[in-house]
């Protein structure tokens, strides 16, 4: 009896986890907010400001509940991610003004003006265009089809977000891989064998050695055909996963860690423009891409992958079908292209670095960011016209065309809970950074890495911040470890962007199925 009845209440708390996780984790760390002290740990930086142990163990308590909640999603991420506003002013660590300020900074409208872009580019189903078109291209082997579907969401990646990207790719790959197995069905179904054709009274041989040899080679192509969608389903998240690394724009770190250098080092000669940052990332992301797709073909699809011409021929008809049916590039393809085209232009040339940014031609070209560009088109979207219109036509005829964008259709494919995890993100730098709790781990992280080689260092800290990834997301790993980090170069008298760009490799990190939403 008192097992069933520990059973029940078992099952009744697990319905109520959630209830249950938002009430007990701030009850938990509640002694936190009563320890006082103001020097009872080292907390003074090279500046001479003096932090108290107080607002240091306050923001840890805030920081302590914020991970728990996301990382058991208790509350919808971007519900937890305005936290802050409440935590900061309530612990007397900053103003509800001062956290506020974090939500809508420079890098959220570069964010916002990009998802703009992304999103027209998606309405317009040029994305599939482009995709198919890159599958015509490569082939309909199993090998192609790989490299293929690695190189659209790794090239999608680049420009918008690594969920969007992936769930723009998976469909795609998802019809081929259904087209395979019927290939499959149709092959077995298909097998006529004589011997069994004769009445059973004549039937002397042992029917289960022909079932023997019949299923081996079935066998053979199911498992084939499931090493191949196994593939394919692996390689595509991670595809778009390390294409985000290569743009400033790619992935939630990056705007980050760009956010931090601009405030942290406003005079820096160096700056994290998207050519610099391109300069670095596209290399690197496309070397990760080649290493793990010939990992993908060795270990899925072997040495020596056979190859059926029945099924490549299916494949690649369904593809060239696919292609067809979308007919002749639309007007609005046409425009968001152009539109498209135009900002990487601009973003590229904006400070190039080997010359002179198309920004001299204004007064301020300091007072002109990336996000400026991003938001310009942005709104553009709202002017062009999708379709053609019978304006300049005598008489005139028709109707006003529709713009590429609409506000009731970008409201409801807009991410707006991306733009308060960044938002998240920058609050959360600001506290760590205005509390202490930087500058104290930062200490505690320089006794035990100090007397080691600078590569060691990078080497144990990109290790540390890789596990953390495997527990909770990378913007909220990004939020805390990137100013811990420039804290750590400090304390060590390391060039700043040795540590931070650590960030960038564990977004690297694919160990588990939490880590990353593609």
């Amino acid at each position: 009896m008192m097992e069933i009845i520990k059973k029940v209440l078992n099952l009744q708390i697990w319905k109520f986890r959630d209830s249950v996780i938002i009430f007990i984790v701030p009850l938990l760390f509640l002694p936190l907010i009563i320890i006082d002290g103001e020097n009872d740990i080292p907390t003074t930086d090279d500046s001479g400001v003096v932090y108290s142990s107080k607002n240091v163990a306050r923001f840890g308590y805030s920081l302590l509940v914020m991970a728990i909640y996301w990382i058991t999603e208790c509350l919808p991420l971007p519900v937890t991610a305005v936290l802050p506003y409440i935590f900061y002013p309530l612990l007397g660590l900053q103003s509800s003004g001062a956290v506020s300020i974090n939500y809508m900074k420079n890098t959220n409208f570069l964010l916002l003006g990009s998802l703009m872009v992304a999103i027209s580019i998606e309405t317009s189903n040029l994305h599939s265009r482009l995709a198919l078109l890159v599958l015509k291209i490569v082939g309909s082997s199993p090998r192609r089809l790989l490299l293929g579907f690695m190189l659209i969401g790794w090239f999608l990646s680049l420009w918008i977000s690594n969920v969007a990207a992936c769930a723009m790719t998976i469909p795609m790959a998802i019809a081929v891989i259904d087209e395979l197995k019927t290939m499959e069905e149709h092959s077995q179904t298909g097998i006529a064998n004589s011997a069994f054709d004769e009445n059973d009274e004549e039937r002397k041989v042992d029917e289960t050695c022909f079932d023997d040899i019949e299923d081996k080679p079935k066998k053979e192509e199911k498992s084939r055909t499931r090493n191949i969608e196994t593939a394919f389903l692996l390689a595509i998240p991670y595809s778009c996963h390390v294409g985000g690394v290569a743009t400033l724009t790619g992935t939630a770190p990056n705007l980050l860690l760009n956010e931090y250098w601009a405030e942290q080092y406003p005079d820096s000669p160096i700056t994290l423009s998207y050519a610099e940052w391109m300069g670095f990332g596209i290399l690197y992301s496309f070397v990760l891409l080649l290493v793990f797709g010939l990992y993908m073909n060795l270990f899925f699809l072997g040495f020596r992958c056979e190859t059926n011409k029945d099924k490549e021929e299916a494949v690649s008809k369904i593809i060239n079908e696919k292609y067809n049916a979308l007919g002749k590039m639309s007007m609005e393809e046409i425009m968001v292209l152009i539109n498209f085209v135009a900002l990487v232009l601009l973003w590229f040339f904006r400070a190039p670095g080997f010359i002179n940014g198309w920004t001299i031609l204004f007064p301020e070209p300091s007072f002109i960011s990336d996000g400026v560009p991003a938001v310009f088109f942005g709104v553009l979207l709202f002017i062009i016209p999708a379709e053609k219109s019978g304006f300049w036509e005598c008489p005139q005829k028709g109707t006003p065309s529709r713009s590429v964008h609409t506000w009731k259709n970008l409201a409801e494919k807009m991410p707006w809970g991306v733009l308060l995890l960044i938002g998240a993100g920058f609050a959360m730098a600001d506290g760590s950074d205005v509390s202490g709790f930087s500058t104290w781990v930062a200490r505690i992280l320089a006794n035990l890495v100090g007397g080691l080689e600078n590569w060691a260092i990078i080497l144990v800290v990109t290790i540390v911040v890789a596990f953390f990834t495997e527990i909770c997301s990378n913007t909220a790993a990004s939020s805390l470890f990137i100013p811990i980090l420039g804290a750590l170069a400090k304390e060590l008298c390391v060039h700043p962007l040795r540590t931070p760009p650590t960030i960038i490799a564990k977004i690297d990190v694919f160990g588990t199925k939490i880590l990353a939403k593609p």
